[in-house]
């Protein structure tokens, strides 16, 4: 049985990958290559989410939403109305921009769209795993941890691309943690008033 990490790349196959970089405007290699980190990125978040109760309810809710389609259009149609956006705003919170900052400036190339597109196909796999596996709440978590733990036992390089963009959204999730509303938007604009 493929691993969760295996049945993610296999979902895209050549088809969907020319339809996602075409999408987002990225030829073949870079779109291969922005999807080579979705896995382990994708990974790595489900299973961090999976460790809180509270994180857990709202990714079981993303993954019913989202069911086990294996129809690309069904899939693709999720990106254009925005649920992908809900579901990276539900796994990265705060610090999304500063995971896709990170993945963009060592890829050299704006990959943020590209993890979009492929949230809704990496949800349809995790649906698909817990409907073979029988799995309830505390196995999808078990599940997702021990896939976690081979994922970085494996210490790819993407593994370590991941992993060094992960901590770059926690630390800005801490530091934006330290801040009231009004604070933050007079600390995000104090660059626009200054020029």
């Amino acid at each position: 049985m493929a691993s969760f990490l295996e049945s993610i790349t296999q979902s895209f196959t050549p088809d969907i990958l020319g339809q996602l970089g075409k999408a987002v405007g990225l030829d073949g290699p870079s779109t291969a290559k922005g999807l080579e980190v979705a896995g382990p990125l994708f990974t790595s978040a489900l299973a961090r989410a999976a460790s809180s109760p509270s994180c857990l309810d709202n990714l079981m809710g993303m993954v019913s939403q989202v069911g086990s389609s294996s129809k690309a259009g069904d899939l693709m149609q999720m990106v254009t109305s925005g649920a992908s956006t809900n579901m990276l705003s539900g796994l990265f919170g705060s610090g999304l921009s500063a995971v896709t900052g990170t993945l963009d400036r060592k890829l050299g190339f704006k990959v943020g769209p590209l993890i979009a597109m492929a949230a809704p196909f990496v949800m349809s796999q995790l649906s698909r795993k817990i409907s073979s596996g029988g799995l309830d709440k505390a196995g999808v978590a078990r599940f997702l941890q021990d896939e976690q733990k081979t994922l970085e036992a494996t210490a790819s390089p993407a593994t370590r691309l991941v992993q060094e963009a992960l901590t770059a959204g926690r630390e800005a999730t801490t530091t934006r943690a330290r801040y009231s509303n009004e604070q933050w938007n007079t600390v995000r604009l104090g660059p626009i008033a200054a020029a």
